[in-house]
């Protein structure tokens, strides 16, 4: 249809395990904030009032166990990053079912640029799903972050 703009997926972002962005983390059991240390580890270039950052129980996707970590605001989810480390040949077939899986559902991907890292981002209609992957000798790092379009209606404490 002219004039041929993009147009965004119509399925949300994916459950991730237990998780789902929108849902209250008020039935999420055995999680804990992250250090200050942690948080900073993290550097986050922008923070919000009432946000919090958790460690949770592992997750599952795509046939992996990842480690979880989620940030709320006012106690909903807004954003879920799950990572992965192991063998380079089990990250390449992980990698392989992401990518299938996230083109199915969202469309085809952006490849940016940033920050050194070669990101992959696909739009959902709740948000986007930003995914890496970092590769050593043999072993591998995935890295996946569903974030919900709502942070567009937070409000700003700090930017970087």
């Amino acid at each position: 249809m002219w004039p041929f703009k993009s147009r965004k997926s119509a399925e949300p972002c994916p459950p991730v395990g237990q998780y789902r962005l929108g849902a209250t983390i008020d039935d999420v059991e055995r999680m804990t904030h992250l250090s200050p240390f942690e948080v900073a580890q993290l550097n986050p270039e922008i923070t919000f009032e009432g946000e919090e950052i958790w460690n949770c129980p592992d997750s599952q996707f795509v046939g992996l166990n990842w480690r979880t970590i989620i940030g709320s605001v006012n106690r909903t989810i807004y954003k879920i990053s799950i990572q992965w480390g192991g063998p380079l040949d089990q990250a390449g077939v992980a990698c392989r079912e992401i990518v299938i899986f996230c083109t199915k559902q969202h469309g085809k991907q952006k490849d940016i640029h940033y920050e050194g890292r070669n990101l992959t981002v696909w739009d959902a209609s709740d948000g986007n799903i930003v995914f890496d992957m970092a590769t050593g000798k043999s072993e591998a790092l995935l890295n996946l972050t569903f974030t919900s379009s709502d942070v567009a209606k937070f409000k700003r404490l700090s930017t970087r």
